[in-house]
């Protein structure tokens, strides 16, 4: 089963965004929102997959330093061959 990482959300360029990372697509940077409201929202939908195949496990990753250890980590021998 294919994995999705969703980070945290963070301040960024005057809003606020989330990333993402799976093995396949690599790190996604998210779009920032003005309201904070707005990214929790589009997150919350990313992490329930409406819409999305369902074949893909999604891991909310609630610090940054998570986030980047669970992609270090998932990327894997990928990453050491780049």
């Amino acid at each position: 089963m294919a994995e999705l990482l969703v980070g945290p959300i963070l301040c960024r360029n005057g809003g606020f965004a989330f990333d993402t990372f799976s093995r396949e697509g690599g790190l996604r940077r998210g779009f920032p929102y003005r309201r904070v409201e707005e990214a929790k929202y589009d997150r919350k939908v990313t992490l329930l997959g409406i819409g999305a195949p369902s074949h893909i496990a999604r891991i909310g990753c609630e610090t940054l330093s998570e986030f980047d250890q669970r992609c270090e980590t998932l990327a894997g021998p990928m990453a050491a061959a780049a």
